[in-house]
This record gives C-alpha cells, structure tokens and sequence, in this order.
C-alpha cells in the first residue's frame, strides 16, 4: 500500500485550546460535474456566482482554462492538460471563486483553517491563492478586483489595487495589499496527499481585520505550473472557523 503525504503547516505562532469546533466558511465536495465559465477577470459582478476558470491572453495564448468540476473519483477540481509550452495558457491558468465571508460580523475567531487532497503529476506543481477581499468607500478605476489574464506559470501577477466596486484585496499568506509580488502563493505542491493549514488571521496585521467577523469576502483560487503531467486536481476542500471553547 503506497502512503499518500500529508503536508502540514501553520502561518504565525497559534496557541489553541485543546477542544476546537469548526464551522464550515467554504466546503467543497464537487460533486456537480460542470465546465466552468471562462473569464478573463474577476469583475465585481462575479462575487458568489461560484466557481470560474479562466481565458487566456494575448494572440500567442488563445484558449481557455482546462479546469473543470468532474465526477471522477466520487468528484473533483481538475484539469488535464499536459501544455507547458508559455504562460498564460490552459494549464496555468486558475480555476478561482469569490464568496461572500458567512461568518461576518459576528465570529470572533481569530483563526481559520483550509484543507483539501490534491495531486500534481509528474514535475507539475499545483498552488494554491487565497485572499481576503475588503469592501472599502473608495473607488479604483476599473471594475475588477484582479487581472486574471496575467497569471504566469501559476503564479499571482496582478496589478489592480481597488476595484471601481471599491473591493480591496489582501493575501492570507503576507498579508499585504496587492500588488505584490509573483510568487506570493499560499503553497506550491508537488506529488500526491492532503494538505492543512491553520491561518492566524491577527497576526497578518490587515487593516480592520482582527478576527473573521472582520473578513468581507474570500478569494480562492488553483493554478498549475505546468511541466507536461498528467491530470492535476483537488478534492474535499474545505475552510472552516476554528473555534476554541475551554475543557
């Protein structure tokens, strides 16, 4: 029997009580195989019209996402192209969703967690993006909260700071405002098994974000590096409110 890897970790130094109940934020079993609807950007219209993948850009980069909801395996996120030839292509470009937070305003915890089984085949790596997305009274110029269309080699490359919506985004993993950095993934992961990790939402030091109450909304988005695997994919993800309650 081949044991399947389960990766671990933790952003900030967590204390928590030795009884935790959770409430579900997002749970994902896939279980309504569908083609997803291709997008260019994440406008803010989009907010909680589930699920979206993404077009690509530019003469040389036609085509579409291949990420899809499937039924294999009882269901699944996957995508199964093995094209690794330039960014901006099928297999680099994100399958994303951006929800409402159901636990505003009233949920003290100043923790979350996500979890969810992966595999990435070969030397392909899948990464996976999460963002708080803030509702502000200013205004930016163009309706979207990200550039999808700038996602090279799986990576996050955006360059929009405010929507006209007046959403603002922040990565769960620095917890810096955007723009940043290419490479500021929540993680990359290789090979096959279930990933956790537990998010101390006070300690990323968001503006007016000291527990979940304070999150808006949540961008969750899984992007390919493709090296020319096979079929890539995701499966029971779930991000919950960790709850501490004494003994």
């Amino acid at each position: 029997m081949t044991s399947i890897p389960t990766v671990t970790c933790a952003l900030g130094l967590i204390a928590l009580s030795p009884t935790i109940s959770a409430k579900p934020i997002l749970h994902e079993t896939f279980s309504s195989p569908q083609k997803l609807t291709p997008m260019g950007r994440v406008f803010d219209t989009t907010l909680d019209l589930g699920w979206r993948s993404t077009i690509g850009y530019g003469d040389d980069h036609l085509g579409q996402s291949m990420w899809e909801i499937a039924a294999d395996d009882g269901g699944r996120l996957q995508n199964t192209t093995s094209d690794a030839t330039a960014s901006y292509i099928q297999g680099e470009a994100p399958a994303w969703q951006w929800f409402s937070n159901p636990h505003a305003s009233y949920s003290k915890s100043t923790t979350i967690s996500i979890s969810f089984d992966y595999a990435a085949d070969g030397d392909d790596q899948l990464m996976l993006h999460l963002w708080a997305v803030q509702k502000t009274n200013d205004s930016g110029s163009q309706p979207w909260i990200t550039n999808n269309q700038g996602w090279i080699h799986g990576f996050s490359c955006q360059n929009e700071a405010l929507s006209k919506g007046g959403y603002k985004p922040y990565n769960l993993k620095t917890g810096k405002a955007l723009p940043w950095p290419q490479d500021i993934a929540i993680t990359t992961l290789k090979g096959q098994g279930t990933y956790q990790q537990v998010i101390d939402l006070k300690s990323l030091n968001i503006p007016g974000i000291n527990s979940l109450a304070d999150i808006d909304t949540f961008f969750i988005a899984f992007a390919a590096k493709e090296a020319g695997g096979g079929t890539m994919w995701v499966k029971n993800l779930q991000l919950t409110e960790n709850k501490t309650t004494s003994k």
